[in-house]
């Protein structure tokens, strides 16, 4: 028993451990988006941060609110519309619409016509000074000769027809020419019009060689097989052509026509953490975490202990370079041959990434109190039982 407590007593004057202590905790650093991992030296905070955007109006035309690529409207910004053609129905009402009703006039006229045939049937023509004018205005057409050539002369049974692009009003063209020759002393001269298929009038002429023709169909006679209704708010020419039938009540509308535009998000350059000038919609899919950190120091406190005698007492610093991480030990003057190393002896910096190497460097300091604890229970247990085999010897006594 004397032995063990022996032993027990030497192990306790040999210990030298270690207390694990910590520095306070340094200002949190700037906020960055590269990953910073916390642990037990390191405390981490991080910050989630959006995209943020803001809308600009892109400007489309005026028109109705149906347009995909421009889908809103600025009902402050508008134009109206030219008045519609005047009608007997009553048009439909709408929003913005503005309807007027007039007194206008009921006609009957032949239909509008795409085409105008000339047509020799007796004789043959040369044609020069050929003119179409409508509502005053030279008119572009297509010419197709038959039996014909393009300097406007005209075999008998030959033709020469003029093919407009759209339909145009009878009532406002005229064509006018010269006769310079004629087949024979007299020539037959047949004007046709129509649309696509359909003929609608007919007129003839009988001219002779040096002589002109000034056709305008609204005022000569001949054939018309097709009319229909006209109204109008302004008189009409009346003639063969156009016939008045009676005044009536009409209608016209203009709408209104709205300035469209489309919404354009325009996005922060940086990703934020709260809404910036304009920028105040946040978009939930575009977001980007950002890390601040902080850092402390381990610091061992260290028991003061008596050591060896030292053959050469120097002032030193030894430094242990772990990669970046080290262990600085101060030694101070030892005059005699007895010395104490100080108090807080032993610092490890903020960079921290070596901290395990460090731990498994003072492994043995860590688990001598519970070697210590564990000798203590042997002793305990091995009094404890000799105490009980003197008592059992007692009793038999």
């Amino acid at each position: 028993m004397k032995k063990l407590l022996v032993l027990f007593v030497m192990l306790f004057g040999m210990s030298n451990v270690y207390a694990l202590e910590y520095s306070d905790y340094s200002d949190f650093s700037e906020y960055t988006d590269k990953y910073v991992q916390g642990d037990d030296l390191t405390d981490v905070k991080v910050e989630r941060r959006y995209k943020y955007y803001k809308y600009e109006k892109e400007l489309g035309g005026y028109g109705e609110n149906d347009s995909l690529d421009y889908p809103y409207f600025d009902k402050d910004d508008y134009i109206y519309t030219e008045y519609s053609n005047v009608s007997l129905d009553k048009p439909e009402i709408k929003e913005g619409r503005v309807i007027e009703t007039v007194l206008g006039h009921h006609y009957s006229k032949i239909k509008d016509i795409n085409f105008i045939l000339f047509h020799i049937s007796m004789g043959f023509a040369v044609l020069d000074d050929f003119e179409v004018l409508y509502k005053g205005e030279p008119i572009d057409y297509d010419t197709e000769f038959t039996k014909a050539t393009s300097d406007f002369k005209i075999e008998q049974e030959g033709s020469i027809l003029l093919r407009f692009a759209d339909k145009i009003d009878i009532r406002y063209i005229t064509v006018s020419f010269n006769v310079i020759e004629a087949g024979g002393n007299l020539t037959s001269i047949g004007i046709t019009t129509g649309y696509d298929d359909e003929k609608y009038t007919y007129y003839s002429y009988n001219r002779s060689a040096n002589t002109s023709v000034y056709w305008k169909p609204l005022d000569l006679p001949g054939y018309a097989s097709s009319y229909e209704d006209y109204y109008s708010e302004e008189l009409s020419p009346i003639g063969r052509a156009c016939r008045h039938i009676d005044d009536v009540t009409l209608y016209k509308y203009k709408d209104i026509m709205y300035h469209n535009y489309n919404l354009i998000k325009i996005y922060s350059d940086d990703y934020l953490s709260e809404p910036f000038e304009d920028y105040i919609y946040r978009d939930e899919s575009m977001f980007k975490d950002f890390y601040a950190f902080r850092t402390r120091t381990i610091i061992f406190d260290e028991p003061k202990a008596i050591e060896s005698v030292v053959d050469d007492p120097v002032n030193t610093v030894a430094t242990d370079n772990l990669n970046n991480n080290f262990v600085q030990k101060e030694v101070l003057d030892k005059t005699d041959s007895v010395y104490q190393i100080p108090e807080k002896a032993i610092y490890y910096p903020v960079n921290i990434n070596k901290i395990e190497d460090l731990k498994e460097v003072n492994m043995f300091k860590v688990i001598y109190p519970f070697i210590l604890i564990f000798i203590i229970l042997v002793i305990l247990i091995l009094v404890l039982s000799k105490l009980y085999k003197k008592k059992k010897e007692c009793v038999k006594v």
